[in-house]
């Protein structure tokens, strides 16, 4: 059986993470390296809005001896940036390429996490024991259940040992167990997202 010790660490996403808007999360350099096709909305009215790639988007594209051809971007204000800001595209080159995702495809997972999980989520990673405490000693295992927490690092894990002693653990008469079943795979084929597993992505 499990007893759960009184206290648990976490991370919060940060809510100016919200905000992020396209311009603002790509440097100069790699603005023009953004690869997703656009929606059918976007691409209309983009075709109207089509401006040449600046001198030194260019420039940077001749030297990594990158083709025009096999680039694509799309920069537009988001709906919150004004009443009739969601239509102005501010650039616009081969909009109705389809492309393969670059490492901007980032974004968004992490606008679907902000949007499914919000911005005050918490990653809780939770300790806890399988018996009791004896004159300092835990007469059994101690677990650890993480979920995933990106800022544990070493320093936080030290701060935890801390409060494990604090809590009155000098020894453990058992075992460290690392409790990974939330990252468990569930049973999947490449090809069950589309039917195409043989593609790179």
């Amino acid at each position: 059986m499990r007893a759960r010790l009184s206290w648990i660490v976490g991370n919060r996403l940060h809510k100016s993470r919200a905000r992020l808007t396209l311009a603002a999360a790509l440097t100069p350099a790699l603005a023009f390296m953004l690869t997703l096709a656009p929606s059918a909305a976007a691409a209309e009215a983009a075709k109207d809005s089509t401006t040449a790639l600046p001198a030194v988007y260019r420039e940077s594209l001749q030297r990594a001896g990158v083709p025009l051809e096999r680039t694509a971007v799309v920069i537009k204000a988001l709906p919150s940036a004004g009443p009739a800001a969601g239509d102005a595209v501010n650039l616009a080159h081969n909009v109705n390429r389809p492309m393969h995702p670059a490492s901007t495809i980032k974004l968004v997972p992490s606008y679907a996490a902000l949007h499914l999980l919000g911005p005050d989520y918490r990653w809780r990673t939770q300790v806890l024991t399988t018996g009791r405490i004896e004159d300092g000693v835990l007469r059994g295992d101690l677990i650890l259940e993480g979920s995933g927490d990106p800022t544990l690092v070493v320093e936080r894990l030290w701060l935890m040992l801390q409060r494990l002693h604090g809590l009155g653990i000098t020894r453990i008469d058992g075992d460290i167990i690392l409790d990974r079943r939330r990252f468990a795979q569930p049973v999947a084929t490449p090809a069950d997202f589309d039917g195409a597993g043989e593609r790179p992505y």
